[in-house]
């Protein structure tokens, strides 16, 4: 049986890295030794169970569990900055869905990113290579045409649950008619999905999300859940989240970082973002790594949020 980290290494294809994380693990192989990306590795993997992520995933198991039971459709929308955590928390669910015969394996959830002016093509193309078919090509009018060979797909496989990531560019899709709710093709499409397949729709975003009352209030009736992700504050709560990273690398001492004054210096540097923290710590992870020192200090972290931040005016190095 898989563990629950093994089952979330699996997934993490499943929303593409963007392509700053994409040139950050490139310059990371060019960089850094074998041992030193092992070790890497482990801070890269790290899931913080800290409130608002508690809070998401146990809507989106609430989601999952109805959406298939009952005609009343079950959505969510999850509003938070980049780099908050709301791809994460979705692998997270995804990756630890225990095995069922109600869903295909792995297939239980699923997930896609929604790209700028998106269509309706657009979409049932992204979610039927999810599922592999043999034909995602086509022009938009024969994508649009198969999106019902995608709901047959996604009720075949007993799928409950559709991330879209990026969502806030629904927002901008491009209108096909003019109704009293400014309704677009693909919020029609997206209604339909979720009344035909009873599957549960978690739409995720920047802030501009909360505007999809005002844009489409007949989807966004749809999506009755709310739950918003932040950057976190200097609190005991930070101060927790320091401590799981603290021991994921049981070859590095990271204790520093649990002293006060260390653990302002990194909200200061990261402003509580936790992809910020966590690329902070990975780069610092690396450098003690490589360099064959037992402990992270403040001159690594000052170093490496060197490496992380570039040369660009604005941007104090907290940690010299």
């Amino acid at each position: 049986m898989k563990t629950n980290t093994a089952r979330f290494s699996e997934s993490l294809d499943l929303v593409e890295p963007t392509p700053d994380e994409q040139e950050t693990y490139a310059r990371h192989v060019k960089t850094y030794s074998t041992q030193a990306l092992k070790q890497g590795s482990l801070v890269d993997r790290c899931i913080v169970n800290h409130s608002q992520f508690t809070r998401a995933v146990t809507a989106m198991e609430r989601a999952f569990q109805l959406a298939p039971e009952f005609e009343t459709p079950q959505g969510i929308v999850m509003v938070g900055p980049p780099g908050t955590g709301k791809t994460a928390t979705f692998n997270y669910f995804r990756a630890t869905l225990p095995k069922s015969s109600l869903f295909a394996d792995g297939e239980g959830a699923i997930g896609l990113r929604c790209p700028k002016a998106p269509r309706v093509g657009t979409f049932v193309t992204g979610l039927l290579k999810v599922y592999r078919y043999p034909f995602t090509g086509g022009n938009a009018k024969q994508m649009y045409i198969r999106r019902h060979v995608l709901f047959d797909a996604i009720q075949q496989k007993g799928t409950r649950l559709i991330f879209i990531d990026e969502s806030q560019h629904l927002l901008y899709a491009p209108h096909t008619k003019v109704a009293e709710d400014s309704d677009t093709e693909v919020s029609e499409f997206l209604k339909d999905l979720m009344d035909t397949c009873r599957v549960a729709l978690v739409l995720a975003g920047s802030r501009e999300l909360n505007r999809l009352q005002e844009a489409d209030s007949a989807l966004a009736s749809r999506l009755s859940v709310k739950e918003t992700l932040t950057e976190i504050p200097l609190d005991a709560e930070w101060m927790g989240i320091l401590k799981t990273f603290s021991r994921q690398c049981p070859n590095i001492d990271q204790s520093a970082i649990l002293a006060p004054e260390m653990a302002m210096l990194l909200h200061k540097a990261t402003s509580g973002n936790l992809r910020s923290l966590k690329r902070l710590l990975l780069e610092a992870v690396l450098l003690t790594a490589d360099s064959l020192e037992a402990a992270i200090s403040k001159a690594t972290l000052s170093r490496a949020f060197t490496l992380v931040s570039g040369s660009a005016e604005g941007r104090v190095n907290v940690f010299v």
